[in-house]
């Protein structure tokens, strides 16, 4: 116990091998506790805290930074789920930005807790596009804070002359009754620690202009057999 120093405060019992604090208790050395720490009000520890276990929720705890916790922690993790429907009439070989300019409209907004943390990006698309098959891609998009919400370069196919570069591909059937599920998977690196957008886009294949549909099929009619789904994109922060 030669580098515990107890300040008001805290009282150990003996029999129990607990220390309790009844007010706000300071610590200012390392705290080695083999029983249990019993603080009501609050524990103010400036050296190093050895503990077996930890119980409770931990929401009163403050003062740890993300870069004090081990690579692979999640840090956050946020999410938002589209459930109306959309379209685009999309010109050829382009991509619509869902979200709007930057992603605000359908996208999820959040501040990293370190610009070395990873960013998780994960979700699926439902959408459908007139006229006979075709496969339509997804692009995962992101907004910094200026300009446009743009396509991150790291998360579409190497270049190959005129193919489309995109994240994920859903083929479309020859029936516009139906849609399909674009599922998209991207690990990003944060980069900042101001407010970041991460969104989609959706292209158009086509040699022509068409339209896009999003959470609804080409076809609508208000019958059991025209069903409408959900698009979700969620974004866990990761320590790096």
């Amino acid at each position: 116990m030669a580098n515990l120093r107890v300040g008001t405060g805290i009282t150990f019992d003996g029999a129990t091998g607990n220390f309790n604090a009844l007010g706000i208790g300071t610590v200012r050395g390392a705290l080695n506790a083999t029983g249990a720490i019993n603080a009501s009000s609050g524990l103010n520890v400036t050296g190093t805290v050895a503990a077996t276990a930890v119980t409770g929720d931990g929401s009163g705890i403050t003062g740890i930074t993300s870069t004090a916790l081990p690579a692979g922690t999640v840090l956050q993790i946020k999410s938002v789920t589209k459930t109306d429907t959309a379209s685009n009439y999309s010109s050829s070989n382009t991509s619509w930005r869902i979200g709007g300019t930057t992603g605000s409209s359908f996208g999820v907004a959040i501040t990293p807790r370190s610009a070395t943390s990873k960013m998780l990006i994960t979700g699926t698309l439902s959408c459908s596009v007139t006229g006979p098959q075709y496969n339509i891609g997804v692009h995962v998009m992101k907004y910094t804070g200026s300009g446009s919400a743009e396509i991150i370069s790291g998360a579409t196919a190497d270049a190959a002359s005129n193919r489309k570069r995109v994240t994920s591909v859903t083929e479309m059937n020859h029936s516009e009754n139906t849609q399909q599920t674009a599922p998209f998977n991207y690990l990003d690196t944060a980069g900042q620690t101001t407010e970041i957008i991460y969104s989609l886009g959706l292209n158009n294949p086509s040699s022509t202009s068409r339209t896009v549909y999003i959470n609804r099929g080409v076809t609508d009619t208000d019958q059991i057999y025209y069903p409408r789904a959900v698009s979700t994109i969620t974004v866990m922060e990761i320590a790096g």
